[in-house]
């Protein structure tokens, strides 16, 4: 390095710690360009009080925004002030339709997005329990639910324009056949249905069977279902001991499921 360029060096590193010395002394804090700053945390928009009920209530946003919460069910705009309330009941089981109408599983009630009373029924065609998490799905016609009716995993599909029954199946477990050297207890807890794009529906849950040992043990079932009702598959998975349950498991398995674009299942099981 020749004489010049080490002392252009060294006057370089002379001048940046003096321009750092007095940043430091005034405070002065230099700003990257808003393409190179790290992203900042959350902000928060706004917060309200509502009246939850502690076996669940999640807020449902539909197409224009509009939130949907709480034990008496409030309809909020985007900046956080109510646009409509119902009576005050219990935890809500909501799904919004693609014209922005709300399903109340809990009520057995329909609202349009104006608060407005669409249609209420007496009995859904399956009995959903007091705090039952799983809200029904919905498409452009139909909501489908499942539940328990009479301990017996049921899946129906009732219409979105006057909640009567389109069909049903009313116990999944006469829809499996026993595996070689074992026979199946029963469905329990089914999940949440989910409508894929091709427009099928399908319901995983935990199966127990009782191995010719007389061990009792659990399976991934998952039911598949035309809109029309028509069974397309029925696929047992392995034992559950390959998740890391024990070879012999007493007691429900309470999951939800969601589906990828690419139609993959994904599972949270307890």
């Amino acid at each position: 390095m020749t004489a010049k360029r080490k002392w252009f060096s060294r006057s370089l590193v002379i001048v940046i710690g003096l321009l750092l010395i007095v940043m430091g002394i005034f405070g002065w804090t230099p700003q990257l360009p808003e393409a190179f700053q790290s992203p900042q945390g959350p902000t928060l928009r706004w917060a309200t009080e509502v009246k939850l009920d502690p076996l669940g209530n999640h807020p449902t946003v539909g197409p224009d925004g509009t939130i949907y919460l709480g034990e008496c069910l409030t309809a909020f705009r985007p900046d956080g002030t109510p646009r409509w309330q119902t009576d005050c009941t219990r935890a809500r089981q909501l799904v919004i339709d693609q014209n922005g109408d709300i399903y109340d599983a809990t009520e057995k009630v329909a609202y349009y997005p104006d608060g407005s009373l669409k249609w209420q029924v007496d009995e859904w065609p399956v009995q959903l329990p007091y705090g039952w998490p799983y809200p029904p799905a919905v498409n452009s016609e139909i909501l489908y639910m499942t539940s328990r009716t009479e301990q017996r995993p049921a899946l129906a599909a009732v219409e979105i324009s006057d909640g009567s029954l389109r069909w049903e199946h009313s116990n999944l477990s006469q829809l499996i056949d026993n595996p070689p050297g074992a026979s199946f207890e029963g469905v329990s807890s089914p999940s949440p249905p989910v409508i894929r794009r091709d427009g099928l529906i399908f319901v995983n849950a935990p199966a127990a069977y009782e191995t010719a040992q007389g061990n009792l043990r659990f399976s991934f079932v998952r039911f598949e279902f035309t809109p029309t009702g028509d069974v397309v598959n029925v696929t047992v998975s392995d034992p559950l001991t390959s998740l890391g349950h024990p070879p012999q498991v007493a007691r429900p398995i309470e999951f939800s499921t969601v589906l990828g674009p690419d139609n993959t299942a994904y599972l949270a099981y307890d």
